[in-house]
């Protein structure tokens, strides 16, 4: 996430409409992140999606894996 904004864009060609990423925090500050309400924000078919959490505020030190669930 980008530091202090909370907010990030991740860029993923490969979701479709409908799809949306399921994400798992993989450190302790992006735990912190899922606990201030991390949500997915936009979803982009084709491009990407953006997650925020409620707060605003991010160290930027957070790390997420994802998985594209598309529909079939």
């Amino acid at each position: 996430m980008a530091g202090g904004t909370g907010a990030t864009t991740v860029a993923q060609p490969g979701i479709l409409a409908g799809g949306f990423p399921l994400y798992t925090p993989m450190n302790l500050s992006a735990a912190n992140a899922i606990n201030a309400s991390l949500h997915v924000t936009s979803i982009t078919p084709g491009v990407g999606f953006a997650i925020q959490n409620d707060s605003g505020t991010a160290s930027g030190d957070e790390i997420f894996s994802y998985l594209i669930v598309n529909p079939l």
